[in-house]
């Protein structure tokens, strides 16, 4: 009698032990469940975060103010066009006119004069798999391509004004790619004259254009 006491208390203090050992590893578990809130780049979040107006203002508006860009992949795009884009993005980052004077304008031919490892080193920022012909940049005004400097002569490196009217119509995020339909109207929001898609790659402090095009 006395052994078969024994056996049952045993048993019950297993029972318990199993008990005890199965609340910690389910609440082990859920300690261990990742936050994906946490784990988020916080560029990522204030993408994500970031209002329709603010994100038309520093990334659609400008660039459609000077460029005309319309690609499925980088690669369809002009020399000129990219030369074009090169010039506006030199005024996306807080750098001054007078750094670029500094740098690139020649006192004796009164020109900037750009060498084409500048250009190139910019657009990398923004595109994947262009195609850039310096040879071929003919487009703007006072501006020409020495091949003794294997360089763009230009006059002026600024001057892109005016305003654009937009109005995001879908936006959505799929890790790192935005993408969003924008449609252009007058300035009073009452004609719609077009209506582009883009696709933007996201990385923590720079991003890539994939795509740009328009709705027919």
């Amino acid at each position: 009698m006395k052994k078969l006491s024994i056996l049952v208390v045993t048993m019950l203090i297993a029972v318990l032990l199993c008990s005890c050992i199965s609340k910690t590893d389910t609440s082990g578990s859920d300690l261990q469940e990742p936050n994906s809130d946490v784990n988020t780049p916080e560029y990522i979040k204030d993408i994500e975060n970031m209002s329709d107006e603010d994100f038309l203002y520093n990334y659609i508006n400008g660039l459609e103010v000077a460029c005309n860009l319309n690609f499925g992949d980088a690669s369809e795009i002009s020399s000129d066009d990219l030369f074009t884009f090169f010039l506006y993005s030199l005024f996306i980052d807080e750098i001054s006119y007078e750094e670029y004077n500094n740098k690139w304008f020649d006192n004796e031919l009164n020109m900037f004069v750009i060498p084409e490892e500048d250009i190139t080193s910019q657009l990398d920022r923004y595109f994947k798999g262009y195609d850039f012909d310096i040879t071929k940049v003919e487009k703007l005004a006072a501006k020409y391509y020495d091949e003794s400097k294997n360089a763009i002569l230009i006059s002026i490196i600024d001057g892109f004004g005016g305003e654009r009217f937009t109005k995001i119509i879908d936006r959505s995020m799929d890790g790192n790619v935005v993408s969003i339909t924008v449609e252009f109207y007058d300035e009073d929001y009452k004609e719609l004259f077009e209506t582009k898609t883009y696709e933007i790659e996201f990385h923590d402090n720079e991003y890539y254009l994939l795509k740009i095009e328009t709705i027919e």
